[in-house]
């Protein structure tokens, strides 16, 4: 911090006592701005190009950095938790691949940080703003924005705090921060998968998700929720076609297929579904409509 202690010698010399009274900036200090910087501009360039420009704009503010580090930091505490689980204690000789395990980790424990955003205030402030687009989805919004704060996080994260989230005691051996190291650059390349989980196909973009949870119940017993699917958008968005099948201990199997027609202008569309699931069995519609 400059000085603002004035000393002889007028402006020049207040300028000088200013300059030699700030000095060279340490370089952890250095190291850490550069840090936070890049996780910042990390995780708007992964949300920018993930959303569009349009998109973004739209809900910037509502998944602005600073309300969704908290929640960031909930998931990958969660994650982490999840895989000490497996893991046990971190040792010098635990297998390197075995913290690649932190994807599954996520399957495991993203889904309620995601839904408590969604209740929160940026959540239903997202979900309105999004409201006016035709083809955007709140809770997938949602979710790429935690994974892109989790990669934010990541990118800033101190050995000594990995330690701390992985009860690692002090006095721990070079292999071992090594390990939390690896572990630190394996997540950010996962989390990076996770969000640019869509490849190009047939003139448009398909997208893919799967998610699976099993939680232990209060009563007894285990519940498993699992789903997995792909949607496909052409350039314009006027085709849009997907499929979703899934699992739930208490609901069976559940499946179902939609093809999805519109204008360019977003007046009129044409959809078909089918599919199957425990309440309804076999089911098929036709739905049109239009804007004015």
């Amino acid at each position: 911090m400059k000085s603002l202690q004035r000393t002889p010698g007028g402006e020049g010399g207040d300028a000088a006592a200013a300059t030699a009274s700030a000095g060279p900036p340490a370089a952890g200090a250095t190291a850490a701005a550069d840090a936070k910087a890049t996780g910042l501009e990390n995780y708007e360039a992964a949300l920018g190009k993930y959303l569009g420009s349009k998109l973004y704009g739209a809900v910037s503010d509502a998944v602005a950095p600073a309300k969704m580090t908290g929640y960031a930091h909930q998931a990958l505490d969660a994650a982490v938790g999840y895989l000490t689980g497996q893991l046990g204690q971190l040792a010098p000789d635990s297998d390197p691949k075995a913290l690649q395990a932190f994807s599954s980790a996520l399957d495991a424990t993203l889904s309620p940080v995601v839904d408590a955003y969604m209740k929160s205030g940026p959540g239903r402030e997202m979900s309105e703003k999004l409201a006016a687009y035709v083809d955007a989805h709140p809770r997938e919004v949602a979710t790429v924005a935690v994974l892109a704060a989790m990669g934010m996080v990541l990118a800033n994260a101190k050995i000594p705090d990995l330690k701390t989230k992985f009860k690692v005691a002090d006095g721990v051996s070079a292999s071992v921060e090594a390990k939390l190291g690896t572990f630190r650059n394996i997540s950010l390349e996962q989390i990076k998968g996770r969000i640019e989980a869509e490849v190009p196909l047939l003139g448009g973009t398909l997208r893919a998700e799967a998610s699976i949870e099993n939680r232990k119940l209060q009563a007894g017993g285990r519940e498993t929720n699992a789903m997995v699917g792909g949607r496909w958008q052409n350039e314009d968005g006027t085709w849009q076609a997907g499929a979703q099948y899934g699992y739930s201990t208490q609901s069976g199997h559940s499946a179902e297929a939609y093809v999805r027609r519109e204008d360019k202008k977003k007046d009129w569309f044409v959809e078909g579904r089918v599919g199957h699931d425990q309440q309804r069995g076999n089911y098929g519609m036709i739905g049109v409509g239009f804007r004015f």
